[in-house]
């Protein structure tokens, strides 16, 4: 850190490890029904089901931060930056079907883990650091 406690600019790499800690796959169900306009002579109700099937998993996943830092006192620091994470695999898969009228639909729904935010951290050094 600087002495006179400006922001410094800084820009991180690395990978975040996720593990999912089941004993063997899990499935998910929900199923809900939705009623229609009952004044209206047209209305029809609808039938929603989502199955979502999660396997245990370890990744890695990539992410790069960009970021300002400040010396706040001692070996505290603050930071704050952009990170993204970008999910290579996929983590667990949804599929959403649902009944309109006569019609049938459905959608699959990939989560990988991938995100993009804005990151604000409090840490400390516990070695100190040279000046």
């Amino acid at each position: 850190s600087k002495p006179d406690k400006r922001w410094i600019f800084s820009i991180h790499a690395g990978a975040n490890v996720m593990v999912s800690r089941l004993r063997r796959e899990a499935i998910v169900v929900q199923s809900s029904g939705i009623i229609g306009d009952v004044r209206s002579p047209n209305s029809t109700n609808s039938t929603i089901k989502t199955s979502t099937v999660i396997s245990p998993f370890v990744k890695v996943n990539p992410y790069l931060k960009i970021s300002m830092e400040k010396n706040v006192g001692g070996n505290q620091y603050l930071s704050i930056g952009l990170i993204h994470q970008q999910g290579l695999s996929t983590m667990y898969e949804s599929t959403v079907s649902y009944k309109k009228g006569n019609e049938d639909f459905e959608n699959s729904i990939y989560v990988r883990g991938s995100y993009t935010g804005l990151q604000i951290v409090y840490f400390f050094s516990i070695i100190k650091g040279r000046k």
